[in-house]
């Protein structure tokens, strides 16, 4: 038997077909929408209301974060990485154990009376003791879902174990205008990520240091992401030369070439303090020095990029 209701409140009653079971979701609303979420009648479903939905854009030329937080729950993030696919991550505030069979679904909003849904991915197993993450192609039909209008929501069930459903809602509200900022963000990331950029080799012609244009690029390329990751904390360079000469001229050749790549990197901004660097002339080779094209490989400079991924790269240094 449904309880009264409180002064002042009103019970809404509306149902859902998910697939071929219908769910009755019970949701105890105020007349200004000021009630917090969640509201336990049987099953709990968190969700934001008017009042409390907010969208927050994080940004930086390395990386855009648009979160939300679902209140009682935890919080929803869209991710886009210079270099990498973007993604989506649901993160709880209680983890436990609990692993069930987990539905996505686009759902009308309670103020919205049409009754359909649709489904955003496949089922799958949620355990709320780890992120639950969605990758480029169910994160891209999220987002179109949400710019709609509609509400997707996560149904976390186990009719094995008995438990009741568990539902996460993503609110709409405020939405569309947070999205259009995030997409200003993703077209200004930078077109290469860290994985393209922390481990380097720049070549050089026989008996000289100057640097080619194809290596400047790569420098360049490597001090404008190292400039924009506040996680990127050292940059590693290490010269060599072929065996082409005595040892001692190869020595000081080698130590050429790093200072070479060391003076460009700090004039495209990076700190000195920041660079570590060593020369080891004809002693390392990375292939054999008896043919011209191991010689070529061997006339380099290693540079690696070395990160804290602890700190914060959003974050600019």
């Amino acid at each position: 038997m449904t309880p009264p209701a409180e002064p002042g409140h009103i019970i809404a009653l509306f149902t859902c077909m998910k697939r071929t079971r219908l769910f009755f979701f019970i949701a105890l609303l105020t007349i200004n929408c000021s009630l917090p979420t969640p509201v336990t009648a049987e099953v709990l479903y968190y969700l934001a209301n008017f009042q409390t939905s907010e969208w927050t854009l994080s940004r930086s030329k390395i990386q855009c974060k648009l979160a939300h937080a679902i209140p009682g729950y935890g919080t929803a993030t869209f991710f886009h990485s210079a270099g990498k696919d973007l993604s989506f991550q649901l993160v709880t505030y209680h983890p436990s154990e609990r692993s069930e069979v987990a539905y996505l679904d686009a759902i009308p909003p309670s103020w919205n009376h049409r009754n359909f849904t649709r489904p955003v991915s496949s089922p799958t197993r949620m355990a709320t003791h780890q992120p639950f993450s969605l990758q480029r192609t169910e994160t891209l039909r999220l987002l179109y879902e949400l710019e709609k209008g509609l509400q997707p929501t996560f149904t976390q069930t186990d009719a094995a174990e008995g438990t009741e459903p568990l539902y996460v809602g993503l609110s709409a509200i405020r939405f569309r205008t947070a999205y259009r900022y995030f997409q200003d963000c993703i077209a200004s990331l930078l077109p290469f990520g860290f994985d393209d950029i922390n481990f380097s080799l720049v070549h050089f012609e026989t008996a000289k240091e100057e640097l080619s244009e194809p290596a400047q690029k790569r420098l360049q390329q490597i001090a404008e992401y190292s400039l924009a990751d506040r996680k990127v904390k050292k940059i590693v360079v290490h010269g060599h030369a072929d065996w082409v000469g005595k040892e001692t001229y190869n020595q000081t050749l080698s130590e050429k070439r790093s200072t070479e790549v060391v003076n460009y990197l700090i004039r495209q901004g990076i700190p000195k303090s920041m660079i570590q660097f060593e020369s080891f002339g004809e002693k390392v080779p990375a292939e054999t020095n008896r043919t011209e094209a191991g010689r070529q490989k061997n006339r380099r400079v290693k540079i690696n990029v070395i990160r804290d991924d602890s700190a914060d790269s959003l974050q600019p240094r």
